[in-house]
């Protein structure tokens, strides 16, 4: 608890690995004694903290804290907040638009597309409890990000994302999706301005038709 500069800890301990110096279970939060320091005063003078926990971390019968001096200034984590770099790869009309201004003649690092399926969420979390009635999808987003897509002139850069389409991703499309959020990419695909091209029938329309009519019939209810 930040604001009174202790830890609290509750649930199994029958190995102590709540730190309470009792090896009991605890149904009710208890006090785990240490140095730490407090972000706000508190009402009793404590002893000056020797050390400000950075991140805790608790899993069957262990628990730990990572923690740092009081002179270093570095803040706990909130684990709340979740960090950029702990999150799958999104498709973002920004992208979209840089990808469209790189020179025709630059050269372009051969990377993996981001995931499709995480790309175009609604705000707020109205992505959740995805359904046939709710897929979760900003399409109108999604279609700007698509139609700045098919502006881009560099052609490694266009190589590059019809093979990410063609290699990697629809061959990974399942008949038995995990889950109904997994079929998102069967909505955001299409979207792709090669879906319009007759050119890429054998390699692109086709196969991916395919994986849609091989669907089984729970996923395709909820595709419509």
């Amino acid at each position: 608890m930040k604001s009174r500069g202790r830890v609290y800890a509750f649930g199994l301990g029958g190995t102590g690995q709540l730190g309470t110096r009792a090896a009991l279970n605890a149904s009710t939060p208890q006090v785990v004694l240490g140095p730490w320091s407090s972000v706000a005063p508190v009402i009793d003078d404590p002893p000056p903290p020797t050390c400000v926990i950075k991140r805790i971390f608790a899993g069957g019968d262990h628990c730990f804290a990572t923690v740092t001096q009081p002179k270093d200034n570095i803040p706990p984590e909130d684990c709340r907040e979740y960090s950029t770099w702990s999150q799958i790869w999104c498709i973002t009309g920004d992208q979209m638009c840089t990808c469209s201004k790189v020179p025709h003649d630059a050269a372009v690092n051969q990377e993996l597309m981001a995931c499709v399926n995480a790309s175009f969420l609604l705000p707020e979390d109205q992505h959740y409890c995805c359904s046939s009635r709710n897929h979760g999808l900003d399409i109108n987003v999604a279609e700007k990000a698509f139609t700045s897509l098919s502006r881009v002139e560099n052609m490694s850069i266009k190589e590059l994302i019809m093979n990410c389409v063609i290699i990697n991703l629809i061959p990974t499309l399942v008949p038995s999706p995990p889950d109904v959020e997994t079929l998102r990419v069967y909505v955001t695909l299409p979207l792709y301005h090669e879906f319009d091209n007759p050119k890429h029938y054998n390699v692109l329309q086709n196969p991916f038709g395919s994986a849609v009519l091989k669907l089984k019939t729970e996923a395709a209810k909820v595709l419509g």
